[in-house]
């Protein structure tokens, strides 16, 4: 999954990216630009082309430029992508924390893995790991989905805990972190 930097984030999986414009390119709140492509495109051609719209004039307000960027390990972000089940992602992209925060729907959760978070359902949650906001995100594919109830198949609950304990240990998050 690439990511990008420089005044602006967004991610690109497999036929599918985003890029979070900042409220100060905008004027007002946050804005996103999504962009579909056919599955199996080249990921780094789609950021390419997101990357080119919001640089155009008009769509960032006269902002700064995007950079396309790979994030790995336990940086700004962090995204896995199980072929047809799961797209797993992490990030403590600070605007991307506040244009969650600021969004409708935006409320405490239910404790997961046993970590007060917050989000918009228990599969989109923000906890804090090492004093810092985390985000945790799990989108489930249609191979998962068309398979859940299988003798052995894990509830998306118990997926999105298991995700949880295993990344929030890299990241620092434990029960004792408000």
């Amino acid at each position: 999954m690439s990511f990008f930097s420089g005044g602006v984030t967004g991610g690109v999986g497999d036929g599918q990216g985003w890029v979070l414009l900042p409220a100060s390119c905008t004027r007002s709140l946050p804005a996103l630009i999504e962009g579909h492509a056919p599955e199996r495109s080249d990921p780094v051609e789609l950021a390419r082309l997101l990357t080119d719209v919001a640089n155009r004039p008009g769509a960032d307000g006269g902002s700064g430029k995007a950079r396309e960027t790979v994030q790995e390990g336990t940086g700004l972000a962090w995204a896995c992508e199980v072929m047809g089940r799961a797209t797993y992602a992490v990030t403590r992209e600070p605007q991307i924390l506040a244009a969650i925060a600021a969004s409708p729907g935006y409320a405490q959760q239910r404790q997961v893995a046993g970590l007060r978070v917050s989000g918009f359902d228990t599969e989109h949650v923000v906890t804090g790991c090492s004093g810092t906001p985390t985000y945790f995100s799990l989108e489930l594919g249609r191979s998962y989905t068309s398979a859940l109830g299988a003798p052995g198949m894990p509830t998306p609950d118990e997926l999105f805990k298991s995700f949880l304990e295993v990344v929030g240990k890299r990241y620092g998050c434990s029960a004792d972190t408000p």
